[in-house]
């Protein structure tokens, strides 16, 4: 979304992905929350 993909060496969803790991996002700028079990992660950028 920064338009910066050209200046880091990976972007990090795509690495999580190439590993075969599970990448689950929410909508942009908007707050987003997983669990698993007692593992709580998310995102609120604002």
């Amino acid at each position: 979304m920064a338009g910066l993909t050209q200046q880091v060496p990976f972007l990090l969803e795509t690495r999580i992905r190439d590993l075969d790991a599970r990448y689950d996002s929410g909508a942009a700028f908007q707050p987003f929350a997983r669990r698993d079990g007692k593992l709580v992660t998310g995102q609120n950028p604002q």
